[in-house]
């Protein structure tokens, strides 16, 4: 699948996102509002079909939550940061 790109609060991550952040295990619970804004940017980028499994897990204590999308049997992982800044989404992982 090619990369595809926006400009929300998502962005891909990668095995150096997660060496080089601590993952905090703390039960983040997902807003409908967060829910639907990734799924949301996931269509916008030609994602169809079923979405389903969004989990979050906070990441760096108080902006990033890595989330778990799983979509047609593969599970892409994303950092999304809720700190208002604007980052790239560049396709499942």
């Amino acid at each position: 699948m090619e990369l595809l790109e926006c400009k929300d609060y998502i962005v891909p991550l990668n095995p150096d996102v997660i060496i080089k952040k601590t993952i905090y295990r703390s039960s983040a619970r997902i807003t409908e509002r967060q829910r639907n804004q990734v799924k949301r940017v996931l269509r916008s980028q030609g994602y169809q079909g079923r979405i389903s499994s969004i989990r979050y897990t906070r990441v760096d204590y108080k902006y990033s939550f890595k989330v778990s999308v799983k979509y047609r049997g593969s599970v892409g992982k994303f950092l999304v940061n809720t700190k208002n800044e604007t980052v790239e989404f560049k396709g499942m992982v």
